[in-house]
């Protein structure tokens, strides 16, 4: 997804999906798959993986997350590092996407 490859980033994450991730990965996986979502205009398909991942038991920790905003009206990305938790990055997606 870094490189704007999201065909490959989708067949990933579809693949991560598929032979069942750890549970503690699971709440990165659909907080991917929202951001993926979004980035591609599937923004109904985007607030449903963010709510996915809000409302995961297990919660995941990352080193390193991406970042939805709109800059010059504009849906964007970012690759943050050490966020507080993909919890707190589903709630500011799914605002994100729903000013879309």
């Amino acid at each position: 997804m870094a490189a704007g490859d999201f065909e490959e980033a989708k067949r990933w994450f579809e693949a991560g999906a598929q032979y069942h991730v750890d549970d503690d990965e699971i709440q990165l996986l659909e907080y991917n798959f929202g951001v993926l979502s979004a980035l591609t205009g599937q923004t109904q398909t985007a607030r449903e993986h963010f709510n996915k991942a809000k409302n995961c038991a297990i919660k995941s920790e990352a080193s390193c997350a991406y970042q939805l905003h709109i800059r010059d009206g504009k849906l964007g990305y970012e690759e943050i590092f050490d966020p507080k938790s993909i919890q707190e990055l589903a709630d500011q997606a799914f605002a994100t996407v729903s000013e879309m």
